[in-house]
């Protein structure tokens, strides 16, 4: 990965897709509350659940782009020279793209394990593994309330770290975003 100095700030297309990103992450949470608050085989909890996949899939493949970006693009030079900073940074980073990169997985993996079709805003996407029940019961624990959990602890440790930046050092950590 290459630091791009000549810019104090992310360029458009990484600011677009983290943007895109934190938006779909918002999205994937209403879904998942609207479906679990609909009736059981209603088309309304159907329709969230289809949405919630395709949302995930997409969240996935943004994902997949935004990282194959920063390994083109690079990222602007850290700051500040704490090295427990920077290394923090970086922890934080690796952790939201492990948690936007194995959710949607997991998740549909959590479909396929149970030889379920999902659904890519219409278009069905195939079971991969058939009926798997070991494989389910993994991609239930992950896609479930732990990863719930853990990605809510993730975004809010991201948020938390760009806010203290901000008030705190009242560096530019979150110019370099917008």
């Amino acid at each position: 990965m290459t630091a791009n100095p000549a810019s104090a700030g992310y360029d458009r297309i990484a600011r677009l897709l983290h943007w895109s990103i934190a938006g779909l992450i918002v999205l994937l949470y209403a879904t998942e509350y609207l479906r679990s608050a609909a009736a059981r085989g209603s088309d309304l909890r159907t329709f969230m659940l289809d949405s919630h996949t395709s949302i995930g899939l997409l969240l996935l493949g943004l994902t997949l782009v935004r990282i194959a970006w920063r390994l083109h693009a690079g990222a602007p030079p850290p700051l500040g020279d704490s090295p427990l900073l920077r290394l923090a940074a970086s922890a934080g980073h690796a952790a939201l793209y492990a948690v936007t990169l194995f959710m949607p997985i997991f998740g549909y993996l959590r479909l396929a394990a149970r030889d379920r079709t999902a659904s890519f805003f219409g278009y069905p996407l195939g079971s991969v593994t058939g009926k798997v029940p070991w494989l389910y019961d993994l991609a239930h624990f992950i896609h479930g309330s732990f990863g719930e959990y853990l990605v809510m602890l993730v975004v809010a440790g991201h948020v938390g770290a760009a806010l203290w930046h901000h008030f705190i050092l009242r560096d530019d950590t979150l110019k370099r975003i917008r």
